[in-house]
């Protein structure tokens, strides 16, 4: 199968490498967890998103339009309806994966795409304060999923929050549609570096091949 690598482990380690100086021990903790897969508590904003998320999905292929605007809190923005229109008709959490040899050894790209569609992935997000394109067209889940997939066409459809109310005040599309060649050659690059950063900590290096890899994840 290979080594596993996740959207959340790339994207740990781009934050450790990009972060304010002061949020570096931060940064730092997060990443040495994750490879440990240490248990932690959900964050409010966390919890958000995955109830956001779960209510999306159970109301998209059983509800007209209308009431699936109607499902969300009274002060939703009506452009929430988007999720219908995009979403409708896609398998949910589709996994994908593939196993790619990088310097000679094996490693397993791993993921779920949240709406799956023959010609496109899309992935839900939320936030409480939107930061512009440029943050999600930084992640890696685009790519790996484009690298997995050979779908090209990809979509973060993100609901903006206003957690005072409590609810969806707007709704952004972000197209991360990238050719599968820049995909490949990003995740392998990137791969690359993450490795080489582990191989500075030997620590970091054990978590990595007996936590985070372990059998069974």
């Amino acid at each position: 199968m290979g080594k596993l690598i996740t959207a959340s482990i790339l994207d740990s380690y781009d934050w450790l490498m990009h972060c304010p100086s002061h949020l570096r021990d931060k940064a730092f903790k997060q990443i040495v967890d994750q490879l440990n897969r240490t248990p932690y508590d959900l964050d409010p904003a966390i919890k958000r998103g995955m109830q956001f998320e779960s209510l999306v999905c159970a109301n998209l292929d059983t509800e007209s339009r209308e009431e699936f605007i109607g499902k969300f809190a009274e002060k939703t923005t009506p452009k929430i309806g988007i999720f219908w229109d995009k979403c409708r008709g896609g398998r949910q959490q589709a996994k994908v994966s593939k196993t790619v040899a990088i310097d000679g050894i094996d490693y397993y790209f791993y993921g779920k795409r949240d709406i799956a569609f023959y010609n496109k992935t899309i992935d839900i997000k939320t936030t409480g304060d939107f930061k512009g394109p440029k943050y999600y067209l930084d992640k890696n889940q685009h790519a790996i999923y484009i690298y997995c997939t050979e779908i090209e066409p990809f979509d973060y459809l993100i609901a903006e929050f206003d957690d005072v109310i409590g609810t969806a005040v707007d709704v952004m599309v972000v197209d991360a549609t990238m050719p599968y060649a820049l995909a490949e050659e990003r995740c392998i690059s990137k791969v690359k570096e993450f490795i080489n950063f582990l191989g500075t900590d030997d620590e970091l290096l054990k978590a990595y091949n007996t936590k985070f890899c372990r059998q069974g994840w």
